[in-house]
């Protein structure tokens, strides 16, 4: 069998069905952490860092919380940006990045969008 037989044709899927389902256990579980992970983060985002740090050490918290906790308490200390953006986006949503514009009927003007890594553009 060569490898051109074991090939898609142009246009056809590898998984024509999609992922099958998750089962519904696992479809609940995965809302609850969710709803949880929400709550804990409401929680921990009130408390100081020294509090973070007492109440991480104290013991007792279940791989959730230690997992919020120790992420919140780096990220801190080390002014790690993108695990503050992670934790935010879990929080409160990742906030899109769109312009409502209205022309009142007028053609929009053409836009060019840089990046704003503050790298040049070349081209």
């Amino acid at each position: 069998m060569s490898q051109k037989d074991t090939q898609f044709k142009p246009g056809q899927s590898g998984n024509p069905n999609g992922r099958p389902p998750a089962p519904a256990t696992i479809r609940a579980m995965k809302s609850w952490n969710q709803v949880k992970f929400a709550e804990l983060l409401n929680e921990y985002v009130e408390l100081t860092q020294d509090q973070l740090a007492e109440k991480l050490k104290s013991g007792g918290c279940t791989m959730l919380e230690e997992m919020i906790m120790s992420i919140m308490l780096h990220a801190k200390k080390k002014g790690d940006h993108q695990k503050m953006e992670f934790l935010l986006n879990r929080l409160i949503g990742k906030v899109p990045n769109e312009i409502d514009v209205t022309t009142k009927g007028d053609k929009l003007p053409s836009v060019m969008i840089l990046p704003s890594n503050g790298r040049e553009l070349s081209d």
